[in-house]
């Protein structure tokens, strides 16, 4: 459902067309826009309606674009009209016979906070909320049952409220599938899981929804398997079955992990990780690529001087550009808040474009 129509810069002319972006509530908002727009016009439209509901937190949200099962989020300087099939730039109005959007960006968080006290306001909170729940189900990080039952209470306090009694009689009156992952229901049981998250949401009594979005936020944060961060399944060489590193883009830096990819490990279920890298954004100076890898720079002049450098293979075609870009916007965030300047950042599609040329000489 079409929450609002929103009109680009200037006045509205024939040149004007409809860009839809889905927020994660659901919601959608239409945008008519020239196809010269940038995506920074773009979206500061969509997060100026926002302000008008109370969003004050909407720099940590970007436009994104799905990429077959990834989201790439789209460059600010970039205009809309890059990201368009063919069919929306020679369509009148951007729009399908049906009404349906041609071009459609989807506002999600691009720059996570290491805590829910960062979120100052409830309508980020909220959207901030949905994405964690969304990582939730998909990223299939070594959470325990009891830990997945627990962020499931909290969700249904969050969108339920109270536990009706009425209501209840000992059924199932949520969809599970949208509360916990697969894995977990299919291991666990659907009527033992239900009965579990039901016991637990009975205890939330009386707690309001923002402290149940602030709950979830802080739980499913937490260090030992947090799901505040970006994460890019990854493969050696392209011709490799199934991904063997995980690639984590958080607030504090890069971890790059080995996946235990033993035989009878069944995709969607969590891996055991071994930690092979780790960059923190505060001794992060320069992002480039180098031949096969990712090289982090030290900030410290000494490490550099000296060439001192910490590298982490990430091989996988279809992910590289996803991170790349993703990385260097990460990067240029934290420099910003550092206040630095004179930093070295390459841009990311260049240092892309470079590295896949190396890399496909290397493994053709």
């Amino acid at each position: 459902m079409v929450s609002g129509v929103v009109l680009g810069p200037g006045n509205s002319s024939p040149h004007h067309k409809y860009v839809f972006v889905k927020l994660l509530t659901q919601q959608t908002i239409s945008l008519s826009v020239e196809p010269k727009t940038r995506v920074s016009e773009a979206r500061g439209l969509v997060t100026s309606s926002l302000h008008t509901l109370g969003m004050q937190d909407s720099a940590i949200f970007g436009l994104a674009v799905k990429l077959e099962d990834e989201y790439v989020f789209a460059e600010p300087d970039i205009k809309v009209s890059k990201y368009a099939p063919k069919a929306w730039k020679t369509s009148s109005n951007g729009v399908d016979a049906d009404g349906e959007p041609l071009l459609q960006f989807s506002l999600r968080v691009q720059f996570y906070v290491e805590t829910h006290l960062l979120l100052t306001d409830e309508v980020s909170q909220l959207h901030y909320y949905l994405q964690l729940r969304e990582n939730v189900l998909t990223y299939a990080q070594p959470l325990s049952e009891e830990t997945l039952f627990l962020l499931a209470a909290y969700a249904l306090q969050a969108d339920l409220g109270d536990l009706d009694e009425s209501q209840y009689h000992g059924g199932q009156y949520f969809q599970p599938e949208l509360y916990l992952p697969q894995w977990v229901l299919e291991r666990a049981g659907v009527s033992y899981a239900v009965e579990q998250v039901s016991a637990l949401h009975r205890e939330h009594l009386g707690l309001g929804t923002s402290e149940a979005h602030a709950h979830y936020i802080r739980e499913a944060s937490q260090q030992e398997a947090p799901h505040n961060l970006h994460l890019y399944r990854l493969r050696h060489k392209k011709h490799d079955p199934v991904p063997q590193v995980t690639l984590a883009i958080s607030s504090k830096g890069i971890d790059v992990f080995e996946e235990d990819t033993n035989v009878g490990h069944q995709p969607g279920r969590p891996a055991n990780r071994a930690i092979m890298a780790a960059f923190q954004w505060t001794n992060i100076r320069q992002l480039c690529f180098d031949d096969e890898n990712v090289v982090a720079f030290h900030s410290d002049p000494v490490a550099v001087a000296t060439g001192c450098k910490q590298t982490a293979a990430i091989l996988d075609r279809g992910i590289l550009e996803i991170s790349a870009s993703l990385l260097s916007a990460k990067h240029r965030e934290r420099v910003h808040c550092r206040g630095e300047e004179n930093v070295l950042i390459q841009d990311s599609r260049a240092f892309f474009r470079d590295f896949l040329d190396n890399f496909l000489k290397t493994h053709s």
